[in-house]
């Protein structure tokens, strides 16, 4: 029968927090738990308390670790790896960081366009330019165009340059030239030389006997870049010697450029009583020649002899050219057995003014074809008197 009375306060002092276990201190008084000390599994557990120990003094029982909220059964969050669990710090980026930033990866987009866009293009194959060794004798007009200097591959020619401006034609020395496609560039050399002998023209000489001459009155010009200079082929024979007799004489002459090239030949020297002593020289007014497209300029040369007669006629057209291409056009057609305009005779090219000279000996028979006049005047008295008529202009020397 006492039995019930004591159960009662037995059951009483259960502390729910020790799973059932009796209280044999009373209510009163703290309860022993017989499984250990009471855990409080609403406070915070720290980190890996349970993993210390794993069953913390209660045998076949297991606690699962970092229960939240003192919830048993509930899945646990992990830490993250590497860090022990601890939250990672955040970075905090200034604005002008911020600013270098967008700028770089903007650059490095930019980067990869322009990569994508060009990088995918094949590129072309480089180029190349291998120069010329040319030579040109002095006076020679250099070409302007580029592949006469050099061999281009791999590039548009039409779009390189030559640069010749170091070049003096007219003289004799080794000179450099360029060649520029795009940013290459290469030099060249061009040799400037004279194997060419000189080109002399010359006129008949006409004198009284005694007369004093000498080689330059037989030249009319020589063409040549250097100084020419003249000596005869028979260096015995003395020109005062045969101007002291009467007769015609055939010279054989040699001009020489400095570089000594060479050019022979031949004079005509013809000394007579009859020979002109004075001389009217008669101009007409220039006109324009339309088959040359030149301005034309006619001369007549009387030599008046002793006698007051009229010994010799040279007629002199000079022909002046505007334009270049209309010079070189008559120059490179010219002949001598054709002449120039069919006017044959001794011709003087100048190549700076664009003139050329065309003198011939005319007889009073071809002077009354061209005049239209028969016969043509013989005397210096009826010369001058025609040229008046011919509205020529004439000065006595």
């Amino acid at each position: 029968p006492s039995e019930p009375a004591q159960t009662a306060p037995i059951m009483a002092s259960m502390d729910p927090n020790n799973m059932g276990a009796a209280n044999p201190l009373g209510a009163d008084s703290a309860p022993v738990n017989p499984m250990g000390p009471t855990l409080d599994l609403n406070q915070n557990i720290p980190n890996n308390m349970f993993n210390a120990s794993p069953n913390m003094g209660m045998p076949n029982n297991t606690i699962t670790p970092n229960v939240p909220n003192g919830n048993f059964g509930a899945v646990p969050t992990p830490p993250p790896a590497g860090d022990g669990g601890k939250k990672k710090a955040s970075i905090k980026l200034s604005k002008p960081m911020i600013i270098v930033l967008v700028a770089v990866l903007v650059c490095a987009v930019g980067s990869g366009v322009y990569f994508v866009l060009n990088g995918s293009t094949p590129s072309k194959p480089a180029g190349n330019i291998v120069t010329n060794q040319l030579f040109f004798e002095l006076g020679d007009e250099l070409p302007t165009d580029v592949s006469e200097y050099a061999t281009i591959t791999g590039f548009d020619v039409s779009t390189c340059k030559v640069d010749t401006s170091s070049v003096d034609t007219t003289k004799m020395n080794t000179y450099s030239y360029t060649v520029t496609c795009g940013t290459m560039q290469q030099t060249g050399t061009i040799a400037m030389r004279d194997t060419t002998a000189p080109e002399v023209v010359v006129q008949d000489v006409m004198v009284v006997p005694n007369s004093l001459i000498t080689i330059d009155d037989f030249i009319v010009a020589c063409n040549d870049f250097t100084e020419c200079s003249y000596e005869l082929v028979d260096k015995t024979l003395n020109l005062s010697n045969l101007a002291a007799t009467e007769g015609t004489y055939t010279i054989d002459l040699i001009a020489s450029d400095d570089y000594d090239n060479q050019t022979n030949v031949t004079l005509h020297l013809t000394v007579s009583s009859l020979a002109p002593v004075r001389y009217t020289n008669c101009t007409m007014t220039p006109v324009q020649d339309t088959d040359l497209n030149a301005l034309s300029t006619t001369s007549y040369n009387y030599g008046i002899n002793m006698n007051d007669e009229v010994a010799r006629t040279e007629k002199t057209v000079v022909y002046t050219f505007d334009e270049k291409d209309d010079y070189l056009k008559v120059k490179e057609a010219y002949t001598p057995t054709t002449g120039i305009n069919g006017m044959v005779g001794a011709v003087v090219f100048d190549d700076l003014e664009f003139e050329i000279t065309v003198t011939s000996v005319l007889t009073d028979q071809q002077l009354a074809v061209e005049f239209n006049v028969n016969p043509f005047p013989t005397t210096y008295e009826e010369l001058s008197q025609f040229n008046l008529g011919q509205g020529f202009s004439c000065i006595n020397r």
